[in-house]
């Protein structure tokens, strides 16, 4: 037994392991507070590996002189940041909550936010690989805590955080390209229920995204009148995902769309806010889960079975986005800063990236390539020809 006791012995300051019965247990105190664990073993070569496990799981000893940013935890840059989203009323804030909360608390809360390593993050993202998660769905999460990070290097006085781990955000092929054209856009509304159908309107006219519309109110609507020759749609400051004021023109089927709608709400809803509601009959014979003349929501089901009827499997509504910015610029001529003020982009990068060329387009703009590349060859060939024709003529040799 006291040959076993030695076996259990540490150097000064790492803690020691002793027996209760066969089992060997192992204490340390860590910023004056004793621990002691169970390491369940009774082979001391065991007991170490267990205890070392334990160990590396529990936070690290902050020494007495640490300064602010040593004994920061990853919760508190969490708590922090979450605070100053909710402050700034972030659209976000409920995604970005249920992210961190849900998967990078558990893991990283309660360490140090100092000791956090590259080589752990990534250790993070095979974990959640491994369990089949994507990889767009991980980087958000990593972006998240990154911008915790942030927030206490740059915000916070005095510095909560002094340097910044690199997260290893991985990058994502996963941008879609899809857009309808014309033709489509006729053959997928007549499969499109009636309510529905404004909706898609108003989607594929406007590049509007799906809140702002499924929210839009008939305050907002004004139509053409004696001093107004065309109508619009006034998009309020604060109602929109980047919180800037737009207002959408009337054309094409926008106004004929809004005035059926109109017309159905008046008489059967008259106290209905909202543009965009569940007509009767849809109710009844598609077993929609909400009564009639109620907000218009979560309606998935009714349209992919259209989509699928015109045989335009998988568009999804935002694909509308794409194909309003597309024609507002390739088709209509507008300018980039006017499409931007419709559609709501910020940027010309990212409404660049929802100005989609499409095959027809290409080859359109190949013609004219091609025509070009013929219309110089034969400018060039007839400049070639003038030049020869203004030539000298060869004086003859004296004595011929």
């Amino acid at each position: 037994m006291a040959k076993r006791k030695r076996l259990g012995r540490t150097r000064k300051g790492e803690g020691s392991f002793y027996l209760r019965g066969q089992t060997w247990w192992f204490k340390i105190v860590r910023d004056g507070e004793p621990i002691s664990f169970s390491t369940g073993k009774t082979d001391i070569t065991e007991a170490q590996q267990e205890k070392d496990k334990r160990l590396a799981s529990l936070p690290k000893a902050v020494p007495a002189n640490a300064s602010r940013h040593e004994t920061v935890t990853v919760s508190e840059l969490i708590d922090d940041y979450l605070g100053a989203l909710g402050a700034d009323k972030a659209k976000s804030l409920y995604d970005i909550r249920t992210a961190l909360d849900a998967n990078i608390r558990p893991v990283f809360g309660d360490r140090l936010a100092a000791s956090v390593s590259s080589d752990e993050m990534r250790d993070y993202r095979r974990a959640r690989k491994a369990v089949g998660r994507a990889d767009a769905t991980i980087n958000n999460e990593l972006s998240y805590l990154r911008s915790a990070y942030l927030y206490g290097m740059k915000k916070q006085t005095p510095k909560k955080v002094i340097e910044l781990p690199y997260f290893p955000i991985v990058k994502v092929e996963n941008t879609r390209m899809g857009f309808i054209e014309l033709a489509d856009y006729e053959a997928i509304l007549k499969e499109m229920c009636d309510s529905l159908k404004p909706l898609f309107v108003l989607a594929y006219h406007s590049g509007c995204r799906k809140s702002e519309l499924t929210n839009l109110q008939w305050s907002q609507v004004f139509f053409p009148n004696a001093t107004r020759k065309r109508g619009f749609i006034q998009l309020a400051p604060g109602t929109t995902k980047n919180d800037d004021g737009r207002n959408l023109p009337f054309y094409g089927d926008i106004e004929k769309a809004l005035t059926k709608q109109k017309a159905i709400r008046d008489a059967e809803f008259p106290d209905c806010p909202y543009v965009l509601f569940w007509h009767t009959r849809d109710v009844l014979e598609n077993s929609v889960r909400l009564e009639p003349g109620s907000k218009f929501k979560d309606f998935r089901k009714l349209w992919a079975g259209a989509v699928k009827r015109a045989e335009n499997l998988g568009l999804r509504l935002h694909d509308l986005r794409r194909s309003a910015v597309r024609n507002m610029v390739q088709e209509c001529g507008i300018p980039e800063e006017q499409a931007m003020k419709i559609s709501g982009h910020k940027t010309h990068e990212m409404l660049k990236r929802y100005n989609i060329v499409s095959l027809k387009g290409v080859l359109d703009s190949g013609d004219k390539m091609d025509a070009w590349m013929k219309k110089s060859r034969k400018e060039h060939a007839k400049a070639k020809a003038g030049t020869k024709s203004r030539k000298k003529p060869t004086v003859a040799a004296k004595g011929v």
